[in-house]
């Protein structure tokens, strides 16, 4: 397998900018199937149905795994306003092709990722992992993310919040 190259979507190539929307779409599909709370889902996907709008706003991102030109992966940052997590941002759409998974490819992705959240001077990274099988739990237990309760009014909601304190915390 050749090398990963992390680029950021803003520095993207034209014709790679559609790659990286089949990949969302993708993403999309992929997670509609394994949610139990679509409209949770459908309102956070909405926001990169255009990501020519969406990840060139100030303080957006998305980086963008490539393998030998092809799109195989991405992962969005955007600020995270909340009282009990000063200076936050969120991770979304951390998403690997299924044919690239088990080759670390989602380990670089992420470890890129927590690099920009520390160059944006962020203190938290919030994440709701969508996915519940092992390996992608033990990434996520590798980096230091640490399970915590429901942010939003309503507790009983059924929510799996995940959390990084980014200044306790070293890249794996």
């Amino acid at each position: 397998m050749g090398s990963l190259e992390v680029v950021n979507y803003a520095q993207l190539a034209l014709e790679d900018r559609d790659a990286v929307v089949t990949l969302l779409n993708e993403f999309s599909h992929h997670h509609a199937k394994s949610l139990t709370d679509s409209a949770r889902f459908q309102s956070n996907f909405i926001e990169v149905l255009d990501p020519f709008e969406s990840f060139e706003r100030t303080g957006h991102a998305l980086l963008i795994a490539k393998l030998e030109q092809a799109v195989v992966g991405c992962v969005g940052l955007r600020p995270f306003d909340n009282s009990f997590y000063e200076n936050s941002c969120e991770m979304v759409f951390l998403f690997v092709k299924p044919i690239f998974r088990g080759f670390g490819l989602g380990h670089q992705l992420l470890s890129s990722f927590i690099d920009l959240a520390r160059q944006c001077n962020y203190n938290h990274v919030l994440f709701d992992p969508l996915q519940e099988h092992e390996a992608i739990r033990q990434l996520y237990d590798d980096f230091g993310f640490q399970e915590i309760p429901p942010l939003g009014h309503d507790a009983s909601e059924p929510q799996t919040l995940l959390a990084l304190n980014l200044s306790l915390s070293s890249s794996s």
